[in-house]
């Protein structure tokens, strides 16, 4: 980890309190489910603080424990790796050495406390013994522990993950026998079959019993196994989340018996060629015109001028920079998202340099479709360089039914700026922070995260919504930048 990315994670995490300045789980894609009501959240401001009972999780699942208590378990094992929620809130699993029912529960550490302790590297692995200090609370009936300061988590050394015990998934479905039992712990089902296949929120259901969620694997799409695929085995965490018991592998690993499983991307992880510079020499001038109308190969490294900044800067859960840029005429195929590795995103944040709305840039970066999204990446803070100020585009203005998943104008407005004009809400906020308007789109809350968003009422009337079209989880959003850009 660079000083400077120490620098950044730090400085967010000051920011996080004050001005709730950087976004979720995620990369730009979208986030997970994991929202008020699904059993990843916190509902109490100091957790922790000053000493605390010493438990085991046997004695906080068995019901030995007073709810809203601050305790202490000592010697307890990570059995998952950590996740991220849409406010970059960190979560993870652990357990009690010996395994066993009742011995699991959930982690949730505090946005700023995760990223102070990854800051000092003190963010836990599978495998680790730690301890911790942490309240212990039923969230929405699901069993959780809450951190909120890095010194409340101390790493003590390696040590051995207990044996998944074998279940069937009738057993540990939502009013299975033993669902409760195994809340929060590992699990394998032996001879899993797939008996519905992915329909939404990454989950399909095995044994026509257990939903099978994607909780590890979000941002990117989580494995989707065809009807009647078997498993030898499928191991995962025990979660529950609106109301649900579900089984969520950490890995392709835990989906034993099958091949056709990708593992996550990690978008923090180091690229094996600089994606700003072509290996084999000389970028390729091009206009964001160009990429958006498919005449720019895919994984093409690209030279772009005089382009102007028309959103905010925002950050992912794992620090990575984006922003949005246009070709100053505007109109359609004008518009891209710029994604920035967290580390060159500090370097940015250090020199300051970070781009601002109406700052005209000239960028040097490989175009990709990231799964089936246009961006450009950046991971070199010099090939990025703020030539002056522009007027931004003003934006087109569009029917709402051309730009919603499937509309006829929706692949050509992708990453511009856009205003719909006399939408009602037709579905309100029920999760992720989005809502529908007339024509079916959907109004995403991208850039108010980690705060809640606009949460109209259903039948509210907007004389406009002005916002980027982004694209996530094979949807077209509108994200409205501002809430000037909502006009009611």
């Amino acid at each position: 980890m660079t000083l400077a990315r120490t620098s950044l994670l730090l400085t967010l995490a000051a920011l996080a309190s004050a001005c709730g300045t950087f976004q979720e789980t995620s990369d730009t894609k979208s986030g997970t489910e994991s929202d008020s009501a699904s059993g990843t959240g916190s509902d109490s401001d100091t957790p922790t603080g000053g000493g605390g009972e010493t438990v085991t999780i046997y004695d906080i699942q068995q019901g030995k424990v007073t709810d809203k208590v601050v305790v202490e378990l000592k010697n307890v094992v990570v059995t998952s790796p950590v996740f991220y929620d849409k406010k970059a809130n960190g979560n993870l699993f652990i357990a009690e050495a010996a395994g066993g029912p009742f011995s699991g529960i959930q982690v949730y550490i505090y946005a700023d406390t995760a990223l102070e302790l990854e800051a000092m590297d003190g963010l836990p692995k599978v495998g680790d013994v730690i301890n911790l200090r942490a309240m212990y609370a039923e969230f929405y009936d699901a069993s959780q522990l809450t951190v909120s300061a890095a010194s409340d988590l101390t790493i003590i050394g390696p040590g051995t993950v207990p044996a998944p015990n074998v279940v069937t998934a009738a057993e540990i479905t939502t009013g299975g026998a033993k669902a409760e039992d195994y809340e929060g712990c590992l699990v394998q089902i032996n001879g899993a079959k797939v008996t519905a296949p992915v329909v939404m929120y990454g989950e399909f259901e095995v044994d026509s019993a257990l939903k099978v969620d994607d909780l590890f694997f979000v941002p990117n799409p989580g494995p989707k196994p065809a009807m009647d695929t078997t498993f030898t085995a499928l191991v995962g965490q025990m979660t529950y989340s609106f109301d649900e018991f579900k089984l969520a592998p950490r890995s392709c690993a835990d989906y034993q018996g099958w091949a056709d499983c990708t593992d996550p991307v990690d978008p923090t992880a180091d690229p094996t060629t600089d994606p700003t510079t072509d290996p084999t020499g000389g970028n390729v001038a091009a206009t964001i015109y160009d990429i958006q109308m498919g005449m720019v190969p895919d994984k093409t490294y690209v030279d772009i001028k005089d382009v102007v900044v028309t959103s905010p800067f925002f950050t992912d859960a794992k620090m990575n920079g984006n922003f949005f840029m246009a070709e100053t005429p505007g109109g359609e195929y004008s518009g891209i998202q710029v994604y920035i590795f967290a580390d060159t995103a500090a370097e940015l944040m250090t020199a300051n340099k970070i781009p601002k709305v109406g700052d005209k840039i000239t960028i040097s970066g490989q175009y990709s479709e990231f799964f089936d999204y246009s961006e450009i990446t950046l991971s070199k803070a010099d090939n990025l360089t703020i030539t002056g100020t522009a007027t931004v585009p003003p934006a087109d203005v569009v029917a709402p039914a051309d730009i919603a998943t499937g509309g006829a104008k929706a692949e050509n407005y992708e990453g511009c700026l856009v205003q719909v004009n006399d939408v009602t809400v037709t579905k309100p906020v029920a999760m992720f922070g989005e809502f529908s308007v007339t024509g079916d789109l959907v109004v995403d809350d991208l850039f108010f995260l980690p705060n809640p968003g606009p949460n109209p009422a259903m039948g509210t009337a907007y004389k406009s919504i002005t916002g980027q079209l982004a694209y996530s989880f094979s949807v077209f959003k509108l994200s409205p930048r501002t809430l000037a850009d909502l006009v009611e």
